[in-house]
């Protein structure tokens, strides 16, 4: 029941950073797969462009809850990805992402 109620946690706090005005919803929950063509794992970020909060690997799956085109003309989405019982939200460029057609 403890690791339950972590993840439930861990899934609130992660989507309480979902921006309420400004962006389009997806709304869909679509599962991707991070194709970062580096190698390196892919920066997950606290707002499009802005300061990173953590890191995905290769080939992990993630959820897309959100997207966002910035000023030059790039398309950002809001993941969820699930680590250790804990949900971690943030932004990544969609480049990276290879998403069902």
């Amino acid at each position: 029941m403890q690791k339950f109620g972590l993840a439930v946690v861990g899934l609130l706090v992660g989507l309480s950073a979902l921006p309420s005005s400004g962006f389009s919803q997806t709304g869909d929950g679509t599962t991707c797969t991070v194709v970062d063509p580096t190698g390196t794992p892919l920066n997950i970020r606290a707002t499009p462009n802005g300061r990173i909060v953590a890191t995905v690997a290769n080939r992990q799956n993630v959820l897309v809850l959100d997207s966002k085109v910035d000023s030059r003309g790039r398309k950002w989405v809001f993941i969820n990805v699930q680590r250790q019982n804990r949900a971690i939200g943030g932004w990544v460029l969609d480049r990276f992402l290879r998403c069902p057609a």
